[in-house]
């Protein structure tokens, strides 16, 4: 994770978490019902949404696995899927709790 406070004030950084947490929860939710219908385009905007807000914050497993269901929602593919989901919900709330500690 990066070091915020290096570039913004304590409350810059926690203006940001609350952006990250304010758009990643309905994120998840919209992907979940993307990935429920096989709507692969909603998907993978999703996923690619929430890819570029981790990898804001330097958080490259979570950016790795929205990266995995970028390419298999691309390619129509839904057979990882739900464990993909299942593993960035997982990591999602993890940086979640890291990003609340900079605050």
């Amino acid at each position: 994770m990066l070091q915020l406070h290096h570039e913004f004030s304590k409350e810059g950084v926690c203006e940001l978490v609350q952006m990250f947490k304010d758009e990643g929860s309905p994120a998840l939710h919209r992907m979940g019902a993307a990935a429920e219908i096989r709507d692969g385009e909603a998907l993978r905007r999703e996923a690619h949404a929430l890819r570029g807000a981790a990898a804001n914050f330097g958080a490259k497993p979570l950016n790795d696995l929205c990266q995995q269901i970028e390419n298999e929602a691309r390619a129509g593919d839904f057979s990882h899927t739900t464990g993909l989901l299942q593993q960035v919900h997982e990591e999602y709330f993890r940086v979640e709790r890291a990003l609340e500690t900079e605050c």
